[in-house]
């Protein structure tokens, strides 16, 4: 049998979701992170970053905003995959331009080379989740 967990918040990412879990300390979250690529690809992985990986994921997060929008992320995942999420631009009305894929050892996985928007409240709201990750 399989241990319910309650989902606080879930941010989506272009194709990748971020989903915040309750855990066993009140008011710290639990990070589960899904990204869907082509052929069937996925990754799907709880709590995938170390508190380092974690904080510096976070130090380029809050790096982004109207005049700084490009950035490239790398999330491992596991030794030989990585998921990776690009910002590209911003757009006023959008959002930033970003685009999740999976990446590995001479392997690469998209879901579409289209890209979706984030808008700067999702942002704001998966840069609060992430930190109640924080030990």
């Amino acid at each position: 049998m399989r241990k319910v967990k309650q989902i606080q918040s879930r941010v989506s990412v272009s194709s990748a979701i971020f989903s915040f879990l309750s855990g066993q300390v009140p008011g710290k979250l639990h990070l589960q992170l899904f990204c869907a690529g082509a052929n069937s690809h996925y990754v799907d992985v709880q709590d995938p970053l170390e508190q380092e990986d974690l904080m510096k994921l976070l130090t380029d997060l809050r790096y982004l905003n109207e005049a700084n929008a490009k950035k490239a992320l790398k999330i491992p995942v596991s030794f030989w995959s990585n998921i990776r999420i690009t910002f590209s631009g911003y757009d006023a009305v959008k959002g930033f331009k970003v685009r999740a894929y999976i990446t590995g050892f001479l392997f690469f996985s998209s879901s579409a080379f289209m890209r979706s928007y984030l808008t700067s409240v999702d942002l704001n709201r998966l840069i609060g989740n992430l930190e109640r990750c924080i030990d």
